[in-house]
């Protein structure tokens, strides 16, 4: 298994292309892919979750990892998707490429599993 620094140089470098390339940030799908395509021989795969950052007093606070718990969403604009795709890896790491500025990855309390 890869070491974090690795995981987040991968990470960082799929968020600063895809933006480079597109202009936009809202890109969790296309750097998903990208990163699990990358990282295929450590057993990655896309995995789709929900994601809550906000503001407090002490900094910037994150929650990552949530399978939506199968949900339905009200329906997208055209093109667009109501949901957040990241990678995790193997039964050890979850990444988010486009979380800034908190672009690390997570360690995984137990196996992650892709929402049906």
């Amino acid at each position: 298994m890869r070491d974090i620094r690795y995981l987040q140089s991968l990470t960082e470098t799929a968020n600063r292309c895809a933006f480079a390339m597109l202009g936009s940030r809202d890109t969790c799908v296309l750097t998903s892919h990208a990163l699990a395509d990358v990282l295929s021989a450590e057993g990655a795969y896309p995995l789709r979750v929900s994601v809550l950052v906000f503001q407090t007093v002490g900094g910037i606070c994150t929650s990552l990892g949530d399978d939506g718990g199968g949900t339905r969403l009200p329906a997208s604009d055209r093109g667009m998707w109501k949901g957040h795709l990241a990678v995790a890896v193997g039964r050890a790491w979850l990444l988010d490429s486009l979380m800034q500025p908190s672009i690390k990855p997570t360690a995984l309390n137990g196996p992650a599993q892709m929402a049906r």
